[in-house]
């Protein structure tokens, strides 16, 4: 028999986390990362402002983006996508940074343009989708979301 996290004895499986970038344990109240300047509070980190002085550290999103390790793929293509590329890049832009206003670990690592494609890059795998499904709502098109290791990495492709 399984032994759950709460001590509970049962007979399922609970996974445990392989996500290296995921922290063991919570960060003390207060931690300022040193990369982005967002603070933890109650063991979530937010874009407020700290309560005192805390000991610095580094978000997890700013570890991923020093490593250059990626959670998310959004792959954006098509002839519509090519006549319409600026406007298209200034929704993903926009969608991009309300994002990161509301979950500070959701942010876009790079874009790179490549060929008559784009590849985005992103520090969570729910900004990823996020913004392959505001891009079908404004334009239509084909989205594909694939999760791969249990999860931890998403690659979106959008295509008109």
């Amino acid at each position: 028999m399984a032994k759950w996290k709460s001590g509970r004895v049962d007979r399922m499986r609970v996974k445990e986390s392989k996500d290296p970038y995921r922290l063991a344990e919570k960060p003390p109240g207060g931690a300022i990362c040193k990369g982005c300047s967002a603070v933890v509070q109650s063991g979530r980190w937010t874009w407020n402002q700290p309560e005192g002085e805390g000991v610095t550290t580094m978000c997890p999103a700013c570890r991923r983006v020093e490593d250059g390790y990626p959670a998310g793929y959004l792959v954006l293509e098509g002839p519509f996508f090519g006549d319409n590329r600026r406007e298209i890049m200034n929704l993903v832009r926009n969608v991009a940074q309300a994002e990161k206003n509301l979950h500070p670990m959701e942010r876009v690592m790079a874009i790179r343009k490549s060929g008559e494609a784009t590849l985005i890059t992103t520090t969570g795998i729910h900004i990823a989708r996020r913004l392959g499904e505001s891009l079908r709502r404004s334009y239509r098109g084909d989205l594909q979301v694939n999760y791969e290791e249990g999860e931890k990495n998403v690659r979106v492709n959008w295509s008109r």
